[in-house]
This record gives structure tokens, sequence and C-alpha cells, in this order.
């Protein structure tokens, strides 16, 4: 469960994704608490939020070698903690493309989650990704 007033968001600009192109998922963390919040700082912003890709059968989609990296390597942080303060905002946009290798159009799940240190994952709304050829 997050911290009440700490929320995270994500969307797209565009109405469907292309198999063979950029996927752009737009992603806000809002605190409209009255507490500050630490968040480790890691040396690659694809590091800070994770994203998951599901089909429609709930089976996360494979991951492109980029992908594979991120998610079989250590996470190296570089050291730094940021505040994010009452009514700040912090936004950042993450190609799923090159985490994920999505090769069959249909209708994808993606949620993102990030670390608060010493309250454990936030998680953002599920966001229904229909891919085209």
């Amino acid at each position: 469960m997050p911290p009440p007033g700490l929320h995270l968001t994500i969307h797209m600009t565009e109405p469907f994704a292309r198999t063979d192109h950029p996927v752009i998922i737009h992603l806000v963390l809002v605190n409209d608490s009255k507490t500050q919040f630490a968040l480790r700082d890691n040396w690659q912003p694809d590091l800070d939020y994770e994203l998951r890709l599901y089909d429609s059968e709930q089976k996360e989609v494979p991951f492109t070698d980029r992908g594979k990296k991120l998610r079989t390597n250590p996470i190296h942080s570089s050291g730094n903690t940021v505040l994010l303060h009452p009514g700040d905002k912090i936004q950042l946009d993450q190609d799923l493309s090159k985490i994920y290798a999505v090769s069959v159009p249909g209708d994808y799940t993606v949620e993102a989650c990030r670390e608060i240190m010493g309250w454990g994952n936030i998680y953002s709304n599920k966001l229904v990704v229909p891919f085209t050829h």
C-alpha cells in the first residue's frame, strides 16, 4: 500500500503503439502529502522505474537484449538520494520498445513501479496498449 498522497501514474500520448516503432510511456510521480519521501537515484533512468508488460493471457512479454541486461544485472546506484518534497512532481519518459520485444499485434497491459525508500514499492495504474504492425 503506497503512502497516502503519493501517486504514480502512466499514460501514452498516442492511442496505439506499433511493433516496429518506439513506444513512449510517460511516468508521473506526485507527492500530494505533507511528508517528504526519499528515492534512490540510479545510474540510468531506466532503472529508477520498472516497467512490466503483459500480453492478453497475462504472460510477461519477452525482453530485448537491453531489457535482459536491465533485469539480470545488479543495480548500481549513484549513491544519491532524491527527496520528493510535498507538492513535488517527477516526470520521466521511457521507451517500452527498448525493454520488451513486442512482435505480435494485440492488446498488452503495462504497469510501472518505483521503490520508495523506507516504504517499499509504489505501483502505477495499469494501462492497456493496443499494438499494431
